[in-house]
């Protein structure tokens, strides 16, 4: 499984063996910055029409950037602060397994609505929606014109509006 799209499935199911497998491939670098870059391209043509153009390059940027700290933060505290006497690890297998738990990044592409719906359909026995409708208490937002829209989670097929 050392192809790109079986590691990242494999990242996304959160198997151990393929994040074992990334760790011991030095060559798999390569393949972590791709992946990263997919979720920053994937979330720049999410929020497109929102953050604009070079907001969501920049984003993609500081994407790169946070990784790389955030890998190195993780280094340091489990090989440096509190490691296990077995530990032994250095920064690129860090960046390497921290770039491919990026996967699911790539629906980022997919706005809020449709990711909640997209992924509620794929739960087994419907699980997303149901634990939704187990909450009492109702979803609430506001317009544009600054009404507040409840929306009883069981049983609610459309908003209603009330003046806050």
């Amino acid at each position: 499984m050392a192809d790109l799209t079986g590691r990242m499935i494999g990242a996304m199911q959160a198997d151990v063996k393929t994040f074992t497998e990334i760790e011991a491939d030095p060559s798999a670098m390569g393949q972590a910055v791709t992946v990263i870059v997919i979720a920053g391209v994937a979330s720049l043509i999410g929020n497109f029409f929102r953050a604009g153009v070079v907001a969501g390059v920049l984003g993609l940027i500081a994407s790169l950037l946070g990784y790389a700290l955030f890998s190195f933060l993780v280094f340091i505290i489990g090989t440096k602060l509190m490691p296990e006497p077995t530990t032994k690890a250095d920064f690129s297998e860090a960046f390497r397994v921290i770039g491919f738990a990026a996967s699911p990044g790539i629906f980022n592409v997919l706005d809020d609505k449709t990711r909640i719906r997209f992924f509620s359909r794929l739960s087994p026995g419907g699980a997303g929606p149901s634990l939704l409708r187990e909450s009492t208490r109702p979803l609430r937002a506001i317009d544009d014109e600054g009404a507040v829209l409840e929306a009883p989670i069981a049983g609610a097929a459309e908003a209603t509006s009330s003046e806050r």
